[in-house]
C-alpha cells in the first residue's frame, strides 16, 4: 500500500492564492463606506416665505458636497406633485478644487412649465407671477444622496395684504436665519425675496460685506396687470473692487450670487433697501476643502436645519447598526471562508 502522495505545490498555490471572498461581503463593505463617505450640506429657510399674487417669489437654497457624485439629479415637488426634475453631470477643477456643472438638463412639469426658472448652481426655483394656489410645502430631493429639505410658502392676496396691519404698506423681506456654508471654489448664493403692496416708483438696493459695499442696485419698478404685478422697467447696478467678476445680482428678488469663493469671502453680509430704511443680514462661512471633509462638526450641517442634536443621534446610531451588521457579517462570512479553506486543502492532501 503507497503512501499518500502530497502535493505540495498545489497546496501552496492555495495558500498563496486563498478562496476569493465571498461577494456578500465586497457588497457590505461597499455599502458602509458609501453610507460613510461624501456629505452634502444644505441650507434652506426655516421660516416661511411671504408673497402677494403676481410677485417673483424665489425658494432659496444653497448646498455644497465634500465628495460630489459624476451625476446629480435633483428633485423639486410642491405637496404631493412634481415641479421639477433636474439631471446635472459634475466634476472638480482646478486649484483649489473648484466644483464644476459641465452639463445640466431640467423639466419643468404641468403649471409650472412657463413661469419656473431653475438655477443649478445652487438648485434654487424661481416661481413667477405666483398664485394663491402656489401656497403650501416645496420639497427639494437630491436623489442619490437620499436627502430633502422642505419650505413654506404663503402666497396673499393683494387686497388682504393691504387691509392686514402686519402686510400693508410695508417691506417683507425673507432671508436664511442660520449661517450659509460653503467650500472654497463654490458658487454660494445668498437667497434674499422681498414683497411689498405699494412699491416705490424707484427702489434702491445695496449688498455689504462687513464693512464693504459689494453692489448698489437701483430699480425702476411698476404695477401692471390684473391681479396687480410688480414689474421691473429697468434696472442697473455697480460691483465694487474684487466681487467685479463673479457676482451676479437678481433683481426679480434681490438676491446675490457668488462664484468661485475664497475664505476671505467669509463674514456677515447685509442688504438694504435704501428707501424705505429696512435690512437683513446673513452669515456666510467658507471652509477649506480639507477642513470640510475632516472636520466632524461641518459634516453635520445638513442636520441642523431639523433639529441638530437628533439628526446626530440618529445619524450615530444608524452607523453604530451598521459597523455591528458588518463585523458579524465578516465573522460569519470569514468562518465559511476559512472552513471552505480546510476542506479544500483535505481534499488536496
Amino acid at each position: 500500500m503507497q503512501p499518500p502522495v502530497l502535493k505540495w505545490g498545489s497546496q501552496r498555490a492555495s495558500e498563496m492564492n486563498p478562496a476569493p471572498l465571498p461577494s456578500p461581503l465586497r457588497l457590505c463593505l461597499y455599502v458602509l463606506l458609501i453610507g460613510l463617505s461624501g456629505t452634502l450640506h444644505i441650507t434652506v429657510p426655516i421660516e416661511p416665505i411671504q408673497g402677494i399674487v403676481g410677485d417673483s417669489i424665489l425658494l432659496p437654497v444653497t448646498y455644497s458636497i465634500a465628495q460630489p457624485p459624476s451625476t446629480l439629479q435633483v428633485v423639486w415637488s410642491h405637496e404631493k406633485s412634481l415641479v421639477l426634475f433636474s439631471e446635472m453631470t459634475m466634476r472638480v477643477r482646478g486649484e483649489p478644487p473648484k466644483l464644476e456643472i459641465s452639463n445640466e438638463y431640467h423639466v419643468l412639469v404641468g403649471r409650472y412649465h412657463n413661469r419656473a426658472v431653475f438655477y443649478p448652481e445652487n438648485a434654487s426655483l424661481l416661481l413667477r407671477n405666483v398664485q394663491r394656489n402656489d401656497s403650501g410645502r416645496y420639497t427639494v430631493t437630491f436623489e442619490e444622496l437620499n436627502q430633502s429639505r422642505s419650505m413654506m410658502l404663503i402666497i396673499h392676496d393683494p387686497e388682504a395684504a393691504s387691509s392686514d396691519p402686519e402686510l400693508s404698506g410695508s417691506l417683507h423681506i425673507t432671508v436664511p436665519t442660520v449661517p450659509i456654508q460653503g467650500i472654497v471654489g463654490e458658487s454660494i448664493l445668498l437667497p434674499v425675496t422681498y414683497s411689498f403692496a405699494q412699491p416705490p416708483a424707484t427702489l434702491q438696493v445695496m449688498w455689504g460685506h462687513e464693512k464693504s459695499m459689494v453692489l448698489f442696485s437701483e430699480m425702476t419698478t411698476c404695477v401692471r396687470g390684473e391681479p396687480p404685478k410688480l414689474e421691473i422697467i429697468n434696472e442697473y447696478h455697480v460691483l465694487v473692487g474684487k466681487y467685479q467678476d463673479r457676482v451676479v445680482f437678481y433683481p426679480e428678488n434681490a438676491s446675490l450670487l457668488l462664484r468661485n469663493v475664497q475664505q476671505n469671502d467669509s463674514g456677515r453680509y447685509t442688504i438694504t433697501f435704501q428707501e424705505l430704511n429696512q435690512s437683513r443680514s446673513m452669515m456666510l462661512i467658507i471652509h477649506d476643502p480639507e477642513t470640510a471633509s475632516s472636520d466632524p462638526v461641518s459634516t453635520q450641517n445638513s442636520c441642523e436645519e431639523d433639529d441638530d442634536r437628533q439628526c446626530f443621534i440618529q445619524s450615530l446610531a444608524v452607523r453604530a447598526i451598521c459597523a455591528a451588521i458588518f463585523a458579524l457579517l465578516v465573522m460569519a462570512l470569514h468562518c465559511t471562508w476559512w472552513r471552505q479553506t480546510r476542506t479544500y486543502r483535505t481534499e488536496v492532501i
